[in-house]
């Protein structure tokens, strides 16, 4: 905050100021008490017409009120006469009533008249209420107040006035109910109201006393249990007394504290809180006060000086002004102005890594930053008409005439030109106050007899860096430009307008600050020419600190044991370093500027004496280029050129820097190369050290904590000199980008001193060395060593805390200056002594006073946030090129912890683009580097799957995932650049390893290298705090792993790349899938590389990834989120092929990569189980328990239905997915099973006759033949068996892996679920639930619940008598099969069939397996078994045909059908064609099922046609094998072929 110098009005470098003026002259002063007069009367006219009109507003609303009690006193007079004529009637009634009985003599009555005078006595409340009750329940009826006001006067004798009050009470008391109904409240009340009410309250009553009553019987055995548990014992009392003792001890330790309260952490901290609450309110109370002196001066007249005197306020009254407060308002002023000129900063207008082309392997990032902000730019430059003023301001500033006058923008538009332009001006305004008190106090140094590094190091000190300031601001300022001056201008220009052609307050010194430096090195040799030789002998006292360390080489520095704590080691003598040499060796940018700015502010008098020019020379070769503030550096050879110009006696001075930077350049830029590496050596070391505090303690003590520190800032100094000097040359060029990479270790070192606060200096040895006679040292300085003895013998923290350090440094400061100005007094032999102790003391105490901030002023890199995009840049190649220096990454993001500190209170301006810029770095760099670890780990995994493949079988590598073509493509046509996999190893000892090794695991070892780094450097900081936000590194990795993970297992489970004019075709063109998927196991087997690279992840970063991947296969095989993406799907087997059609002309497959893989796993199953069957390519196999390909087929059934492949597609989908999918199995099962019913209607007729005349074969023939649809309805059947027996595989498979993976809950499930009786498990009832979770397990033998369910949808297609005819239609359906050609048995699916073959004569064909016909025709059972085994449910037990019932007629009907099947007719299309086979089918259906017996097949299907079936079947496959050229099978030879 500032204080304009015309003024004294408070204006904050950002917020509004008040503009004032001071009094004019005479006839200004009279016109403008007129005015004020002017202003008064009309003041005073309008509150007598805001009176009048109140008043009059008054009596209306009073003649209104009237005007209705006139009008309600005319209804009460009209009642009263009303009365008064009914009272009179009455009274002429009973006079004429009196005169009659008068006029009888011989009668005496008596008469009591009533005294009306007495009056009767008024109800109290209780009765009003009462008689007001009676109204209510007399009536039970509804009332409104004003109805009650009529009624209750007259029947219950209750004054109007006071009904409103009797219902309110009885409302408040609950005993009369009221409700509003539109504009009116309603009463009423019942006469068990009360009672209910009473009933209630009873009620709760006695239930809160039984409650209390159970708490209490509760309490009483709780208290004897615990009386129990608690007996008198010696234990017991030992106990008590330790509880006793314990408490005593708390209390003393309690009071203990108390008595160092004030050395609190929380007190210290409570303070600094209410020292910043103390320091705004002074703030805003002394613009208060500043707001009051405005308002006297321009309203009273008052002038400044009146007002503080007046009000005993002192002269320097001000705000509190930070140093950095006005460099930091020009810099923002300065970067504002930048958006005007020709050449914007590279911040503002590159955005950040949005620019550049972050990617891997040559796919670029996507990034979700958003843009870099720009600074806000200033309002005037947006309107053209005062921006083309510019060039006439900028000529004639700061005399500017008559410009801008007519114009609309300044005249009109002045309150918005103020507005925008004051925050700027005031920051000006401000600066040339703070320059001008700069030159002052600088200048006053003059009266010092002796200013140098040696005598009076902290006074001389103090004197240097204030000429740093003022040079810093004052050069600064010229980088400014004309549009400066155009603000400035407007701003005064917007006053003039508002004061009547006052100027703003201020504008002088303005005006004189912009146009004093544009040159600011002439204007800074004329304001200090009194002091310049001063200036010279000053900075000469530095030459020490130049040579020895600024300018020495690093091999000096090394020999010497500069910066290291185990100097012994090394064979240098391990004593002490002086605080003077650590200071200098953490402050040489401070001494190289002062180097600088000395000479260019005295030149005449460094010519004078040569050594300074000298001096220069060695500073030069330190670098060529100054930094002023944060990012803003000077050139230093045009200045000098400029200075050149200015006086030709100078000429020379242009050709010694010239010489100087163009000798010194290059070995500059080795010399800060040498030391960043020598800095990291030593910050390596140091840091290690800080680790083992017993080290630290006996050894090191307080010296290494000012060892470290001083390293610290010296390679923080280093840090910002490479990036102020990066991509510069000697003239001010660019040049090609040269790199250097180590600079960002250097940075991960420095933001990981935060152990230097183990290493605090500690007080008890600062002055072991000091022996000084005090007989040669004046009584002041005596003070001072009587001060440092005193220090040794007290507790520094104690010291820190009551003050006592902060009074020593200003006692030693006020030392110095006296005995600067009183000559000779103490030259003495041991003044340089006492000089040199009472500065190390000095030294030392600030750091216990302000360690925190001492630690941050040395460590600091918030200027870095100025140099982000040369930061980028080096992460980038970082990215590419140096792997191991990616272990920097979270180190460089955490640098936005210091970026905050860019932000000031006298500046709030920028506040928002600085925390806008600070968020967006720290989310690009985390984005980039997560998206490059992801994409690292992904191809490890893929890598580690790739090798892994190797042991597998040669077909199944065949599925694994290959480089597409486009990756491939685009590889190639990526810019050159060297990939990290070519990159030899960085580890010692690694590159031996793999020399023998093949080179695609040396390319793993090197991605796990690199990987690794990148975790350490993400793990290193869990959080990352900045102003306005907290980031998480490691959750950007996991994040984008994450991401890729679930995009690999979306789209890796299809297999797109194979074109449909590769895929083999089926017979027709008609066995083509949809799309095709990869093997279960094969994405199993790529899942667990992917799980194995996490759990390395795991172990290295501590994170946990392995549940973050497995919670997004949970989110795969997910039951809520398959059927939300198969909401709108249908059931039925014709929707799974609506993509053949564009596969068929050879287009790619459309495929859904974003739904689980459940979901695709599921479609594609489901689509070949339904569209396989028909197809003649797949055949199901029972005794193979498999699928099989006959001849071309577009899918290899067997690589995907076998014990293998179910059993990893269990481990993927898991218990959730699997029941999914037999979901959608059996409703297509359900829909295939609806035209049974269909079928049963349509031939209800043809299958009564079957089932009544069955033992008729020319009936029987002639029947069958007549029956309709039998073809499709065979054809559904076939395909709802191949559909259910694909279920049957997969209940084995997933009982299979729950026996094995989870071994305890399946024998459990198993074991209880054999212990009740079958006909329970059908019946269901109490067991639903365990027959649920065992059908969920696989086991469905006993009870299948899931296809039980999907059949009840059956219930009610059918009545009873046709659910009966359900046997003889399948019976029917087998016989037709006898007369497909296409049920060619195919004996290789009967498993050893040689064993059949060998004792077909012999056993008849008892041993056979499941015969296995090509179209599928044995699958038609497994659909008759699935609805007789359901009968009951689908028909709802309204028919007394059970499942042994449908079984038995089944069997009776079809066997004899074979029968008649096997004699030839005349007509050809009705030869069977296949009778063997279903013979045999039908005879191993009769073995395998439970409902028949031996004498019940033998009955059916004799021995001797299936012995002769059988032998035909032989003598097929022997006739097959002869017209193939093979040998034919004997008994004991194995087939070939089969």
């Amino acid at each position: 905050m500032y204080r304009n110098p015309g003024t004294g009005s408070s204006s904050g470098l950002g917020s509004a100021s008040g503009v004032g003026g001071s009094s004019g002259g005479g006839d200004r002063e009279a016109r403008l008490r007129q005015e004020q007069q002017e202003r008064l009367l009309e003041s005073g006219n309008d509150s007598l017409a805001d009176s009048l009109h109140t008043k009059v507003s008054k009596i209306k609303s009073v003649t209104i009120q009237m005007h209705g009690d006139m009008e309600e006193d005319n209804r009460s007079l009209d009642d009263m006469g009303n009365s008064f004529d009914s009272v009179g009637n009455q009274i002429k009634r009973t006079v004429n009533k009196l005169q009659i009985v008068m006029s009888q003599p011989h009668t005496r009555q008596t008469f009591m008249i009533a005294d009306m005078s007495k009056r009767t006595k008024p109800l109290s409340l209780d009765e009003k209420r009462k008689r007001m009750l009676e109204i209510f329940h007399d009536s039970r009826d509804f009332f409104n107040l004003k109805e009650l006001e009529k009624i209750a006067p007259k029947s219950k004798g209750i004054i109007e006035k006071s009904v409103k009050e009797v219902v309110e009470s009885l409302v408040n008391d609950g005993i009369v109910q009221t409700e509003k109904i539109g504009s009116s409240n309603y009463f009423w009340s019942f006469p068990g109201a009360e009672a209910h009410q009473i009933r209630k309250r009873l009620e709760a009553t006695q239930a809160e006393l039984s409650t209390q009553l159970e708490k209490k019987a509760q309490a009483v055995i709780a208290i004897a249990e615990a009386s129990a548990e608690r007996a008198d014992s010696d234990e017991r009392r030992a106990l008590l007394a330790a509880l006793h003792q314990a408490e005593q001890e708390h209390v003393q330790l309690t009071a203990e504290i108390a008595k160092y309260k004030d050395s609190d952490p929380a007190v210290i901290a409570a303070k600094e809180r209410g020292s910043k609450i103390a320091f705004d309110a002074a703030t805003r109370w002394t613009d208060n006060l500043f707001t009051l002196q405005q308002y006297c001066r321009e309203t009273c007249g008052m002038s400044g000086t009146e007002f503080n005197a007046n009000f005993g306020i002192p002269e320097n009254f001000d705000y509190p002004e930070p140093a950095d407060d006005y460099l930091t308002a020009l810099h923002g002023f300065k970067q504002a102005l930048a958006l005007e000129s020709s050449q914007a900063p590279d911040l503002l207008v590159r955005g950040g890594m949005l620019d550049m082309a972050f990617g891997y392997d040559g796919t670029p990032f996507t990034l979700d930053a958003t843009a870099r902000p720009a600074v806000d730019r200033i309002a005037i430059f947006a309107d053209p008409a005062i921006a083309g003023l510019q060039k006439q301001v900028a000529k004639k500033f700061p005399d500017c005439g008559d410009i801008g006058k007519n114009l609309q923008s300044l005249q009109a538009g002045y309150a918005d030109v103020a507005e925008a332009t004051r925050p700027y001006f005031a920051a000006l305004a401000a600066t040339a106050e703070f320059m001008d008190k700069c030159v002052l106090v600088i200048l006053s140094a003059s009266r010092f007899s002796r200013l140098n590094m040696e005598m009076n190091p902290d006074l001389a000190a103090a004197f240097v860096d204030l000429l740093i300031a003022l040079s810093s601001t004052a050069f600064l300022v010229g980088t400014l430009g004309p549009e400066a001056k155009l603000v400035a201008f407007a701003y005064n220009r917007a006053h003039q307008v508002q004061m009547g052609g006052i100027d703003a307050p201020g504008w002088a010194s303005v005006s004189k600050l912009l146009c004093s430096y544009e040159k600011p090195a002439a204007a800074l040799q004329e304001a200090l020419s009194p002091i310049a030789s001063r200036i010279i002998t000053t900075v000469l006292s530095m030459r020490p600190d130049v040579e020895h360390r600024m300018a020495a080489p690093i091999d000096v520095l090394r020999s010497a044991c500069a910066l290291s704590p185990t100097a012994e080691v090394q064979g240098a003598q391990p004593a002490g370093m002086p605080h003077a040499h650590l200071a200098a060796m953490a402050g040489m940018p401070r001494i190289f500027k002062a180097c600088v700015f000395a000479i260019l502010i005295a030149p005449v008098e460094a010519f004078q004496q040569v050594a300074s020019i000298d001096q220069l020379k060695i500073a030069l070769q330190y670098g060529f280029q100054l930094p002023l503030y944060r990012n803003e550096t000077m050139h230093v050879g045009p200045e000098f050129e400029i200075v050149a110009k200015a006086n030709s006696r100078h000429s020379k001075i242009k050709s010694i820097v010239n010489d100087a930077i163009s000798a010194g350049q290059a070995q500059a830029m080795q010399m800060h190369r040498d030391r960043r590496a020598f800095l990291r050596m030593q910050l390596k070391q140091s840091l290690s050290l800080l680790h083992n505090d017993v080290i630290l303690e006996s050894k090191f003590n307080h010296i290494c904590g000012k060892i470290i520190a001083a390293t610290a800032a010296f390679a923080r100094d280093e840090i910002l000199w490479y990036f102020a000097h990066f991509e510069r040359d000697s003239k001010k060029k660019r040049e090609s980008k040269t790199l250097d990479l180590n600079v960002l270790e250097l940075i991960q070192l420095l933001m990981n001193s935060a152990p230097l606060r183990q290493a605090a200096a500690s007080l008890k040895e600062i002055a072991d060395d000091l022996r000084t006679p005090r007989e040669t040292v004046s009584a002041l300085a005596n003070a001072l060593v009587e001060c440092i003895a005193a220090m040794q013998q007290t507790d520094p923290i104690m010291l820190s805390a009551s003050g006592d350090f902060e009074a020593f440094r200003m006692n030693a400061v006020r030392f110095q200056s006296h005995s600067s100005l009183t000559g000779d007094v103490f030259q003495t032999l041991d003044f340089p002594n006492v000089i040199a102790a009472v500065s190390a003391a000095c030294f030392a105490t600030s750091w216990l006073d302000s360690f925190d901030t001492v630690l941050a002023n040395l460590t600091s890199l918030k200027d870095l946030f100025f140099y982000q995009v040369v930061l980028l840049e080096h992460l980038k190649e970082a990215f590419s090129q140096r792997s191991e220096t990616l272990r920097t990454v979270g180190s460089i993001c955490a640098l936005v912890s210091d970026f905050g500190e860019n932000i000031l209170p006298a500046w709030p301006l920028e506040a928002n683009w600085i925390s806008m810029h600070s968020i967006c770095f720290a989310t690009e760099l985390l984005s980039v580097t997560g998206q490059f670890g992801g994409a690292l780990a992904f191809d490890i995994a893929t890598i580690t799957c790739a090798v892994q493949s190797r042991t597998l079988p040669l077909e199944t590598v065949a599925y694994l995932p290959k480089p597409s073509r486009a990756a491939a493509d685009a590889k190639k046509k990526s810019p050159a650049r060297k990939n990290v996999a070519e990159k030899p190893l960085i580890r010692p000892g690694l590159e031996s390893t793999l020399k023998g090794m093949d080179a695609e695991i040396q390319n793993l070892e090197r991605l796990r290298t690199v990987l690794r780094n990148i975790l350490l450097g993400l793990a290193q900081r869990q959080t990352i705090q900045s102003t306005d936000a907290e980031f998480r590194p490691i959750e950007y990795f996991i994040d984008a792993l994450s991401v890729r993970f679930r995009s690999h297992i979306n789209q890796s489970v299809f297999r797109s790349e194979q074109s449909s004019k590769d895929t083999p075709q089926g017979p027709g063109g008609d066995d083509i899938m949809s799309f095709d998927v990869k093997r279960p196991s094969v994405l199993l087997h790529e899942i667990q590389a992917f799980m194995l690279v996490a759990a390395m992840i795991d172990e290295l970063a501590g994170t946990d990834t392995v549940c973050a991947l497995r919670n997004i296969l949970m989110e795969q095989s997910d039951l809520e989120k398959a059927r939300a993406a198969t909401s709108g799907d249908s059931d039925t087997t014709g929707t799974w092929g609506k993509n053949k059609s564009s596969r068929e002309k050879g287009k790619p497959p459309s495929v859904n990569t974003v739904q689980p893989f459940l979901v695709s796993y599921m479609q594609w199953y489901c689509e070949f189980v339904g569209s396989k069957a028909l197809t003649g390519t797949t055949v199901y196999s029972p005794s193979r328990r498999a699928f099989c390909c006959i001849g071309a087929s577009s899918v290899e059934a067997e690589t995907f239905t076998d014990t293998h492949e179910l059993d990893a597609l269990c481990t993927l989908v898991g218990l959730q997915g699997m029941q999914f999918m037999d979901l959608k199995l059996t409703r297509q099962v359900t829909v295939l099973l609806g035209a049974v019913a269909e079928m049963v209607s349509q031939n209800q007729e043809h299958l009564e006759r079957i089932a009544k005349f069955w033992n008729d074969e020319a009936l029987m023939r002639e029947t069958l033949r007549k029956m309709k649809h039998m073809r499709e309805f065979v054809n559904k059947m076939i395909t709802a068996g191949f559909i259910l027996e694909f279920r049957g595989l997969m209940a084995t498979a997933l009982q299979r892996t729950m026996r094995t993976k989870f071994t305890r809950i399946h024998t459990l499930v198993g074991m209880t679920q054999m212990h009740y009786l079958p006909s329970a498990a059908a019946d269901g009832g109490e067991f639903k639930l365990l027959d649920n979770m065992a059908n969920q397990m696989g086991m469905r033998s006993r009870n299948d619940v899931t296809l039980r369910w999907s059949l009840s949808a059956l219930t009610g297609q059918a009545d009873s008598s046709q659910w009966a005819l359900v046997p003889h239609l399948f019976a029917a359906a087998l016989w037709f099969s006898v007369y497909d050609e296409s049920n060619i048995y195919r004996a290789h699916f009967d498993g050893k069939m040689t064993q059949v073959l060998s004792c077909a004569m012999e056993m008849l064909g008892a041993d056979l397996g499941y015969a296995a016909l090509q179209s599928n025709a044995h699958c038609m059972l497994a659909a008759f078994s699935a609805l007789a085994d359901n009968i009951a449910v689908v028909s709802k037990r309204a028919t007394s045909t059970t499942s042994q019932t449908m079984y038995l007629e089944f069997l009776q009907v079809s066997s004899s059908m074979m029968m008649y099947s096997a004699q030839r007719v005349p007509e050809k299309d009705w030869q069977p064609k296949a009778y063997d086979a279903i013979v045999l089918l039908l005879q191993r259906f009769a073995e395998q099922s439970a409902h028949f017996t031996a004498d019940v097949t033998e009955a059916g299907l004799p021995s001797g046609i299936v012995q002769t079936s059988t032998t035909q079947l032989f003598h097929a496959c022997v006739a097959h094998q002869q017209s193939l050229g093979l040998a034919p099978t004997t008994r004991t030879e194995e087939d070939a072929v089969f």
